[in-house]
């Protein structure tokens, strides 16, 4: 079995569970890249400031030896909110004595082999130094920044406006997905409708609130609706006006058998043959006008409670003649706790006489002489059971469908009869079963359809 392919609307959330997730953490990334462009610019661009800065405010010539070993560093109830330990300042002069420093830049060691920016060590953790030396005088002068700073405020920079929209992330999600939800829900309204229809119910879809995409493809299907009914409308009035045109003929067939039945030069064989053709053709336009009356009905579930009494009464007086010719028995069977226990049904009930009288004459037709066909009224089904030859399973499987006829069925027949009955059901939401008698023969059950269950009848 073919797995089920992905709806529009289950697309469209993978698409967004996946991308926007993917989405933000590209945003995270890159916001990272810049904010630390712009931050290395920033405190590059300090360093490299205040070496300058230092290196202006130096004497020309080499410091004389009564200056102060070290540059007295301020207390810290002056510093205010100055994080110092996060950069160093050292000096030293052209004798490698070390003049100027803060607390960390005592704790740095000279290098003065080294100028402009270098990566360095101090108590363990990385530092970005720059070095700037005067050749004249000697001095060298050392600006240094703790890159874990510069860490943490990219860090602050990026995730500053990150989490807010990492917390409106599922928001952003539960929102689209009701978006897509709404969006959607035209094309679930007209999937209902076309659901519940009536297979005969050929009027054109609404159109209204879809998504102007869809438009086109709906009128597309209106139209293929309406090509539908007027084929149907056409198929209906040829059949109809073929059933009356062939009443004439039929009736003028029947005087010139009458004619010829009055002459003793014609052989009975002959009449015989003459009589059945003449028969199969009345019997053909019989069946023709009653296919056509039963597709022109609409539902009839909302019709009155069936009499079942009245329409079986009738539909076995139809057949009476033809099942005494037969030799056959027909037989009611009512269900054991009465008449008024039987199968409540909601119809039309001409239409249903019309159908139990085709399954009577399908039942005398193929029933053995001296047989019995029994019709069997229970409270939810009715069925009709012959014990004749049966029916192979691979025949069970097109039983209903027009001018079928079982292979090797000699018995007179156009195959329109159980074609009737299975339209009749369908207007009337019944289903019809098609089993095997035990013992021989062929059992027809008619039975409401489930509740919701819009098919229409097939075979069981």
């Amino acid at each position: 079995m073919a797995a089920r392919p992905d709806g529009i609307e289950s697309r469209l959330r993978r698409v967004l569970l996946i991308g926007l997730p993917v989405i933000w953490l590209a945003s995270g990334v890159a916001s990272v890249y810049l904010a630390r462009q712009e931050v290395d610019e920033l405190f590059d661009t300090r360093q490299v400031t205040m070496a300058r800065l230092l290196m202006s405010s130096l004497p020309i010539e080499a410091a004389p030896q009564d200056l102060p070993p070290v540059l007295p560093f301020p207390p810290i109830s002056q510093l205010g909110h100055a994080q110092l330990e996060d950069q160093m300042v050292a000096v030293w002069d052209g004798l490698g004595r070390l003049r100027i420093a803060d607390r960390e830049g005592r704790l740095f060691p000279q290098t003065p082999h080294a100028t402009g920016f270098y990566a360095g060590e101090l108590g363990g953790e990385p530092w970005r130094l720059y070095t700037q030396h005067d050749v004249s005088s000697g001095w060298h002068v050392t600006v240094g920044q703790r890159l874990g700073e510069r860490d943490q405020l990219i860090l602050d920079a990026s995730l500053t406006p990150l989490v807010p929209w990492l917390l409106a992330l599922p928001l952003l999600l539960l929102a689209n997905a009701s978006v897509i939800r709404r969006a959607l829900q035209p094309i679930r309204a007209i999937t209902a409708e076309l659901i519940t229809r009536r297979p005969d119910d050929l009027r054109p879809l609404p159109s209204e609130d879809l998504p102007g995409e869809l438009l086109p493809m709906m009128t597309a299907g209106n139209a293929l609706l309406q090509r539908i009914a007027e084929l149907r409308q056409r198929e209906r009035r040829f059949t109809d006006c073929a059933a009356h045109e062939l009443r004439t003929p039929i009736a003028a067939l029947r005087l010139q058998w009458d004619a010829l039945r009055a002459r003793s030069s014609v052989s009975p064989a002959d009449l015989q043959a003459l009589g059945e053709g003449i028969a199969r053709v009345s019997r053909l336009t019989g069946q023709l006008l009653d296919l056509t009356r039963a597709e022109d009905r609409t539902d009839l579930t909302a019709s009155p409670r069936v009499d079942w009494q009245t329409v079986i009464a009738a539909a076995v007086g139809d057949c009476l003649s033809q099942a005494e010719s037969a030799g056959v028995e027909i037989v009611c069977r009512w269900p054991t706790s009465g008449r008024e226990a039987a199968w409540p049904l909601h119809g039309d009930a001409d239409q249903l006489q019309m159908l139990l009288r085709n399954l009577l004459d399908n039942a005398i037709r193929h029933a053995p002489r001296g047989g019995e066909v029994a019709i069997e009224l229970g409270g939810d089904s009715l069925s009709v059971v012959d014990h004749g030859s049966g029916v192979t399973p691979e025949a069970l499987q097109h039983l209903g469908e027009r001018f079928y006829r079982v292979s090797g069925d000699s018995t007179p027949g156009t195959g329109l009869g159980l074609a009737i009955v299975g339209q009749i059901a369908r207007v009337h939401r019944i289903e019809v079963g098609y089993t095997g008698t035990p013992g021989g023969g062929l059992t027809v059950s008619l039975r409401a359809q489930a509740s919701g269950d819009a098919a229409p009848a097939g075979v069981t």
